[in-house]
């Protein structure tokens, strides 16, 4: 079973140009609300998916509860992936993740958008604060990593599970997060090369936000060494 999560947050015109070249290649859709005050969930209630609303607010928030309802109904079987409702990625690079996966016995796919350098689509402010929390959690988790804020993760459903039961991030630091996790389970973690096109409709990556994700390194210092070093007491 193939299962594509996707987070919401008023992506109404975003959803009607998704949904209809997404919905007949996985087996279940499962869109996450934020609570949204548009018409998403209208848009959402067209086509066969799995629409919920979030309890808790923030993206993080969003996906732990997203896992957490896969897991207590039991569809956790074959691959979950994670893209942002905005259109910004594209769904055939998510098979290729799929199919790299089961080719290479790998646990997770990171889409990696700045492999060929800055997209034009996107900030140079953005992708210079990606390089540089990228630069810290590769040095401390001793893997180069290039793009750990990206939105596009394919995983097994084994690697879902651990991740959900380490993954604390409850906004945009998820990302971070979900890597750090990823190397204190000592998951099969690789970057593909993704495309990554112009978002439809308004973006909720703020300027505040931006420069809340340079306060968000010390914090990620200090979860790294904490669980770097009880990855050595154990042995890993």
């Amino acid at each position: 079973m193939n299962i594509l999560i996707l987070p919401t947050f008023n992506e109404e015109e975003s959803l009607k140009v998704m949904l209809p070249n997404l919905i007949d290649k996985f087996d279940k859709v499962l869109i996450i609300d934020g609570n949204s005050t548009d018409n998403t969930a209208v848009i959402s209630g067209e086509f066969d998916v799995l629409f919920r609303k979030q309890k808790g607010l923030g993206k993080g928030t969003g996906i732990r509860e997203a896992w957490r309802y896969l897991i207590d109904t039991g569809m956790i079987i074959g691959t979950v992936s994670i893209i942002d409702a905005d259109n910004t990625c594209d769904i055939m690079d998510v098979l290729r993740a799929i199919e790299l996966i089961r080719a290479d016995n790998l646990d997770i796919v990171i889409g990696n958008r700045l492999a060929s350098g800055c997209p034009d689509v996107m900030p140079r402010f953005s992708c210079f604060i990606n390089w540089l929390v990228s630069l810290v959690i590769s040095i401390r988790i001793r893997k180069r990593l290039h793009d750990v804020q990206s939105p596009f993760w394919v995983m097994t459903a084994e690697a879902m599970k651990i991740l959900a039961s380490g993954v604390r991030a409850s906004k945009f630091e998820l990302e971070a997060d979900m890597t750090i996790q990823s190397r204190y389970a000592k998951l099969r973690v690789i970057e593909m090369p993704i495309g990554y096109r112009e978002r439809i409709g308004e973006t909720k990556f703020s300027i505040g936000l931006r420069f809340r994700n340079l306060l968000v390194i010390p914090w990620l210092i200090l979860k790294i060494r904490g669980g770097l070093r009880k990855s050595d007491e154990n042995g890993l």
